[in-house]
């Protein structure tokens, strides 16, 4: 029971920085016209995870185009419960 506990956990972390970036991204529209990346915060399942980065729009347009994905930075998949791509 316990990994399925901490499954549910990384899934509301993750659908949680999923709904702050959406708002970042709106931010992020009026800065695009400078540069062309958005600022966004990590989406990995680690519930201390505070960290940002910087992605391209198209890049964060493709992500978001299935439900299933999350923009995480590199080395914070956790296994079991995320699937890395390079």
């Amino acid at each position: 029971m316990p990994d399925m506990e901490r499954e549910t956990r990384a899934a509301r972390n993750q659908a949680m920085f999923r709904a702050v970036n959406e708002k970042m991204r709106e931010l992020n529209e009026v800065f695009t016209s400078v540069g062309d990346a958005y600022a966004i915060a990590c989406e990995c399942a680690d519930t201390g995870c505070v960290e940002t980065l910087n992605i391209r729009e198209a890049d964060y347009l493709a992500v978001r185009s299935s439900p299933r994905q999350f923009v995480v930075l590199h080395g914070h998949v956790v296994p079991g419960v995320e699937q890395g791509r390079s």
